[in-house]
């Protein structure tokens, strides 16, 4: 018996290998070690001794020329419970394996000769499937602590939001005329945001787009400069890959209590993503586009922060289906600091040429400034954003 990987630890996926070659492909350990266990069987009484003791399998990989078979009629005939998954791999498939393996309710079969890169997928599926679930239960009846804003904070927040109100009452009254005459509508924009104590509130701005700039989404593609956007995926619940393949999806992602394919997921966001840029945009507004780039746009929140809803400093608060996917993902910490007009991330890297940030490394800070935030770094971080007012970019 041969054990890959770091230590047999709970958390840490197990794989059950019987292969009579020990000598595991390389391909297969270089990728899968740094994620799971791997424990390496010579012969199937070796690997049936190894389970049916009670030791812990997330996954059984077995060979049918090295008795593969037996080792998956004997954990049907068990009351091990849950029993792990089997997965055969044999050189050549012939359907009587297939009809044998479908009675037994192997996972699947693969051929160690053709289908290596079908293993490793649904290897990886499996490995991040189980990463997903153990998230999930993690923070599923988690309850945020009530977060108690210091009084320095809100004491800080009201003089300044009100100050600023008050000196800038010209402008926001100026802003707001050329937006109405600009283009007669609504002079402000609402949405709904999630902010402290994963709250949902109504975050205000000057409206920079046209009233009617959600239906104008379907005339824009002429102007997109990515070129014409994709057609909708005909099945959203596998990517191309697997509808060709024929198989189930290899990368679930549970959004909802909805399952989709996390690969359709990540692939319309960058869709939206860049049907999002334009040359020239027509949607937005001649002043909207300097509000924009001025931040003007944004001054409507000082109400936001004089009602409570938001602080001068703390984590941008995000649109609804964004906060949903962190509190499944491990980063709902996120939201025990204040909603804020600004915060560590945009003075890290906004409005830097160099800064393209991930969304990992926004989240880490976010959570660092939920963690460590105090007078000192609130007027730190205040200072510091008045030289990221102004974008870079104008798009």
């Amino acid at each position: 018996m041969k054990t890959y990987g770091i230590s047999l630890t709970k958390s840490k996926f197990l794989i059950v290998y019987l292969d009579s070659d020990t000598a595991i492909p390389a391909s297969f350990i270089e990728t899968f070690s740094p994620q799971a266990t791997i424990i390496c069987f010579s012969s199937a009484e070796m690997a049936w001794g190894w389970i049916q003791v009670g030791n812990r399998a997330d996954l059984v990989i077995a060979n049918v020329d090295v008795g593969g078979l037996s080792v998956l009629e004997k954990l049907r005939l068990s009351k091990i419970v849950p029993a792990p998954p089997v997965i055969l791999i044999t050189k050549i498939i012939t359907s009587q394996l297939q009809d044998k393996a479908r009675r037994l309710t192997a996972l699947d079969v693969f051929s160690i000769i053709s289908d290596i890169d079908k293993l490793t997928m649904r290897v990886d599926y499996l490995i991040q499937k189980q990463a997903y679930l153990h998230s999930a239960a993690r923070w599923e009846n988690v309850d945020l602590p009530e977060l108690k804003i210091p009084i320095w904070k809100r004491v800080l927040d009201v003089t300044v939001s009100l100050t600023v109100l008050i000196m800038l009452s010209p402008i926001l009254l100026v802003a707001a005329i050329l937006v109405y005459i600009d283009h007669p509508g609504p002079v402000f924009y609402s949405s709904k945001r999630v902010g402290k104590n994963y709250k949902v509130f109504d975050m205000y701005k000057f409206r920079s787009m046209r009233p009617n700039a959600d239906k104008l989404l379907a005339d824009m593609s002429a102007h997109n400069i990515y070129g014409t956007a994709e057609a909708s995926p005909t099945d959203s619940t596998r990517c191309e890959n697997c509808v060709r393949a024929g198989i189930p999806c290899q990368q679930p992602l549970f959004l909802k209590e909805k399952m989709i394919c996390e690969r359709e997921y990540v692939n319309a966001k960058k869709a939206k993503a860049m049907f999002s840029k334009f040359r020239n945009d027509p949607r937005v507004t001649r002043i909207g586009s300097f509000l924009r780039n001025s931040s003007i746009d944004e001054l409507p929140q000082l109400f936001n922060i004089l009602r409570g809803d938001m602080s001068l400093v703390g984590n941008r608060p995000l649109p609804i289906y964004e906060a949903e996917r962190l509190t499944t993902s491990g980063h709902v910490q996120r939201f025990a600091a204040p909603a804020g007009l600004t915060g560590l991330w945009q003075v890290t890297k906004r409005g830097k040429s160099k800064g393209v940030m991930s969304d990992q490394e926004r989240i880490q800070l976010d959570i660092q400034y939920a963690e460590k935030f105090s007078f000192k770094t609130d007027m730190t971080i205040m200072l510091r954003t008045v030289t990221a007012v102004f974008q870079q970019e104008n798009v």
